[in-house]
């Protein structure tokens, strides 16, 4: 999310937990070791074991930050207290994020924030590296670090003087890589539900709930897809298919993780996409499929009022990209196919 690899840093957890008293989640282990001590997105900082002397040094940074907490009224036990909160992370200067260490297996510890300006700390059951990654992701889903997730976009890291490692991505993809140099103006009529209505097979999936499907989505998708798939399912228009989220082998869950772990394997081998993909920031969200192998996805990082569609072959290196909705961009296909321009092959 941020670009770079994990930096390999030397973390000496015996002698650091020791001194702590404590286990350390393994999560937030391998945080330290993967990242230097800096600040991602220019607030939000962890609190590295390597950026103190000792381990004693360290357990006092630790119990610093606990007295801050420790005599506010929402506070309650802090550590070294058993079952206290414990901190690990800071945003500016407030608030600290911590552990609730009230069960004896470190790995189940959720996160609060604390010191927000309020009495009303919050807990969120994540590890550690769950809440960072939520708080890099948009939408912001901690809202009280919403300013934290909108600061740099694309959500940055920065290390602290010092520590810094030579660039990791010297040619970082991003979102913006599908849609630079098309025309601004997405083409109208966004929602072509209606008249794709009579050049359909309907195939409507029972008990469909849109709101389950967005949930498990965890954001908002275009409403011309939800209610195409909401009226007729897995649909097919000519070389086309829908994924809609029907239970099947090609559910749109299934063909969304297939997607971006395709798009991992292509990378490793020195090939693959060259713009982001679904989960990465502004990353393309597949929601159809291509009889050649291709695939149709969504180019969210369009600040056009609109998602277009980005046709993209099954190397994941040839695409185009087309100023209309999922459903115009069907409507196309079924009435004026010679006009719809599709990438070879690969």
């Amino acid at each position: 999310m941020v670009g770079r690899t994990p930096a390999g840093v030397a973390v000496a957890r015996r002698p650091v937990e020791e001194a702590l008293g404590v286990a350390l989640p393994a999560d937030f282990r391998a945080l330290a070791e993967a990242f230097p001590p800096g600040q991602f997105q220019t607030f939000l900082r962890i609190l590295h074991p390597a950026e103190s002397r000792s381990p004693a040094d360290y357990r006092a940074v630790i119990a610093g930050y606990a007295d801050v907490l420790r005599d506010q009224p929402a506070a309650g036990a802090v550590y070294p207290e058993k079952g206290g909160l414990m901190p690990w992370g800071v945003v500016g200067l407030s608030p600290v994020l911590c552990w609730l260490t009230e069960d004896d297996d470190p790995e189940r510890w959720p996160v609060v924030v604390c010191g927000n300006g309020d009495d009303q700390w919050r807990r969120y059951d994540m590890s550690a590296t769950e809440f960072v990654t939520a708080v890099l992701t948009e939408p912001a889903t901690v809202p009280e670090l919403a300013h934290v997730t909108s600061a740099v976009r694309p959500p940055v890291f920065v290390p602290l003087k010092g520590f810094e490692t030579p660039a990791d991505v010297p040619d970082r993809p991003t979102g913006e890589y599908w849609v630079t140099g098309t025309e601004p103006d997405m083409i109208e009529p966004s929602d072509a539900v209606a008249e794709l209505a009579v050049l359909l097979e309907p195939a409507p999936i029972p008990g469909f709930a849109l709101h389950e499907f967005l949930g498990k989505m965890k954001r908002h998708l275009p409403g011309d897809f939800c209610d195409l798939v909401r009226q007729y399912g897995a649909v097919s228009i000519g070389p086309a298919r829908v994924n809609a989220p029907d239970g099947s082998a090609t559910d749109f869950f299934t063909e969304l993780r297939a997607f971006s772990k395709r798009a991992k394997a292509l990378r490793r081998a020195g090939g693959g996409p060259q713009g982001t993909v679904h989960p990465e920031y502004e990353g393309l969200i597949l929601w159809g499929r291509l009889d050649d192998g291709g695939y149709l996805c969504w180019a969210p990082a369009s600040a056009h009022g609109g998602w277009p569609v980005v046709a993209l072959d099954a190397s994941m290196r040839g695409f185009v990209t087309h100023r209309m909705s999922a459903t115009r961009f069907l409507l196309e296909l079924a009435t004026n196919p010679a006009a719809v321009l599709l990438p070879p092959p690969a």
